[in-house]
């Protein structure tokens, strides 16, 4: 969840910096995608291992067939999404929003899976 957390935490810098630095925007944009990938490379397999984990065999190929769609299908949806805001909004606003409701999401979650896990001990 670290990692997901450091994604979140580099969106956020990535709408500060291009709000302040208009003139380095390419350089800005190839640093983040450099964490994202390192961050999605990273994340991925303990996420598929825990998955294994936990799913029973029979139900695996199914959960992960499912996981793969929608992935497939959501990508799509943010490019709507985000090619509308940005065609009303400026880029930079636009990735200071995400990076404040990526952190926002990651925070619950930690704190739901945080009291799930008191629950279960």
């Amino acid at each position: 969840m670290r990692l997901y957390s450091s994604f979140a935490v580099a969106l956020l810098i990535l709408g500060i910096s291009l709000s302040f630095f208009k003139h380095e925007t390419l350089i800005i944009f190839i640093v983040f995608e450099l964490i994202l990938g390192i961050s999605t490379a990273l994340s991925d397999p303990p996420l598929f291992t825990y998955v294994q984990e936990v799913i029973p065999k029979e139900n695996l190929g199914k959960v992960m067939t499912f996981l793969y769609t929608l992935a497939q299908l959501l990508t799509p949806v943010g490019v709507l999404i985000y090619s509308t805001l940005f065609a009303k909004i400026d880029y930079p606003t636009v990735f200071l929003i995400s990076g404040i409701v990526v952190n926002i999401i990651v925070i619950v979650v930690l704190l739901f899976l945080g009291k799930k896990s008191k629950n279960l001990a």
